[in-house]
């Protein structure tokens, strides 16, 4: 993925550490491997980190190669209906 201006670097920033870091840590306080995630979480992981960083502040001044690069990713993780409300 290219990063076009510095709001798409911010919001991957968002994605990666404002979302999947504290997950991962949250894993470690509920006495589960912290630097893995199995299968049934992956979703649950994504959907917190999409949801964060489209909802951020920074994905106002994303480029538009950026957000429909998130927007493809997410319609792995929401249904039509959810994709529609969130990236509205």
């Amino acid at each position: 993925m290219k990063l076009n201006n510095r709001y798409d670097f911010i919001n991957m920033f968002i994605h990666e550490r404002g979302s999947h870091i504290p997950d991962l840590k949250n894993n470690e306080r509920l006495e589960l491997n912290p630097i893995w995630n199995v299968a049934r979480d992956e979703r649950l992981f994504e959907r917190n980190a999409i949801l964060m960083q489209v909802g951020h502040s920074s994905w106002a001044g994303t480029s538009p190669e950026f957000r429909k690069i998130i927007m493809e990713y997410a319609q792995d993780f929401f249904t039509p209906s959810e994709i529609n409300t969130i990236f509205k």
